[in-house]
């Protein structure tokens, strides 16, 4: 794919998010595709940048940044040259952060800066206590109540909205997260770009907010299972910002729409489909990876038996039909949705993706007491994708038993 090199008229954007390591990017990308969005790269001046298009009347383009707000490529410098680019009304920091208190914050929890402050710029007295001699910067006034607006619509991780410290150390010991936290006793937690961030915002007079999510406690144990909680971190933070695109108004077609959520107006699809038992073309969408077909197959099988009608791609998809136009409409006409979870389906990326996608914006339209998505474990593996993390899995490490108990739900919600 061949950078895309356009004209000074095409580079503004609305939106520029900033990340910094490689998770950070990739859950970025993932949570574009909820909005169909493949991002593309974009050359202008001595960066490259990733174009996401225009979501929701937003045009959105990001830039990896290297750790910490000073020196070559880091947020500070990083953030003032892409707005002398790309001129963007909002800047989004986007990423993992460490939480102050592991009773108060967990892992997944996201956090969203109301202030920042750095905590290495001040003096050590002859007690040894720390005085600080920065200044609490307050994110963007208009961009913070467009994203404590789009937080009222959100059903994922936990949001703490307040002081967020940042500085260039690499924090892993706990009695220094400690003096931190005795000098500023309501912060949530801390990273290393937001001041750079804020200073270049400030400077340009441009908006900007940090928002990230708690991977660690910088108490000395930051490698304990660090991939998987940088993972889940950035996931859940880029999924959140991605979520405001939806819900909040960022694009100059939306500074004179006077538009509530749920409007008929408002550009979140919802789809036109009632899921009862009575108007339900199908009873069953089963979702699967290749390496899971067999016990696919098995399941499809069981259920005809009890004269239920399920739907799986290998045995319900015309020859010729296009892929996603049949199975959004399958999901859409079916009474359950049922993926099949296992370490196969959370490691790939596609069309399996893809049915959780819409189904997960089907789940939206239920009632909170209501069944639609009834996810089948084939293994141990967790699904950690935030919006199924309220709904109970079916067990089927054991296929007779959790065959059993599946009958039972299917019946008793008949």
């Amino acid at each position: 794919m061949n950078p895309i090199k356009q004209n000074d008229s095409d580079s503004k954007c609305d939106v520029l998010l900033l990340f910094v390591n490689d998770n950070e990017r990739k859950a970025v990308f993932d949570a574009a595709k909820e909005f169909d969005s493949a991002p593309k790269p974009y050359k202008k001046g001595i960066y490259a940048y990733h174009d996401f298009g225009v979501i929701n009347s937003a045009r959105v383009m990001g830039l990896q940044t290297r750790m910490g707000a000073v020196g070559r490529g880091a947020s500070g410098p990083a953030t003032l040259t892409a707005i002398q680019t790309l001129d963007p009304d909002y800047v989004i920091a986007v990423g993992i952060a460490f939480g102050m208190n592991r009773d108060k914050q967990k892992i997944g929890d996201i956090l969203v800066s109301n202030q920042v402050i750095g905590y290495n710029i001040g003096k050590m007295d002859k007690q040894g206590q720390w005085i600080t001699r920065s200044d609490k910067a307050s994110a963007s006034e208009g961009l913070y109540n467009n994203i404590q607006s789009a937080s009222a619509y959100w059903q994922g991780a936990k949001i703490h909205f307040d002081l967020i410290v940042s500085g260039e150390a690499l924090i892993d010991n706990d009695d220094f997260k400690q003096q931190i936290l005795n000098a500023f006793p309501e912060a949530v937690g801390g990273e290393m770009e937001a001041m750079g961030i804020y200073a270049s915002c400030e400077s340009l007079k441009k908006d900007w907010i940090i928002i990230k999510a708690v991977c660690d406690y910088a108490d000395g144990q930051k490698d304990d299972n660090k991939e998987e909680y940088q993972k889940q971190a950035a996931q859940n933070a880029a999924t959140f910002v991605f979520h405001s695109f939806k819900y909040g108004f960022f694009g100059k077609a939306d500074e004179h729409k006077e538009v509530s959520i749920g409007d008929e107006n408002h550009q979140a699809p919802k789809p036109d489909v009632h899921h009862s038992a009575k108007t339900a073309q199908y009873d069953i969408y089963i979702s699967c990876v290749v390496e899971d077909q067999k016990i696919a197959l098995k399941l499809y099988n069981d259920l005809k038996n009890l004269d239920l009608k399920p739907w799986l791609y290998s045995k319900d998809a015309k020859p010729g039909g296009n892929k996603k136009a049949q199975m959004h409409e399958a999901i859409q006409n079916s009474r359950y949705f049922m993926p099949l979870i296992s370490a196969h389906s959370v490691s790939q990326r596609g069309l399996v993706q893809r049915e959780l996608n819409i189904a997960s914006d089907i789940l939206d339209e239920f009632a909170m007491s209501d069944i639609f998505i009834i996810p089948i474990r084939l293994d141990n593996t967790r699904l950690t994708d935030y919006r199924f993390q309220n709904i109970e899995l079916a067990n089927f490490t054991h296929y007779a038993e959790g065959f059993k108990q599946l009958r039972r739900v299917l019946i008793s919600d008949s």
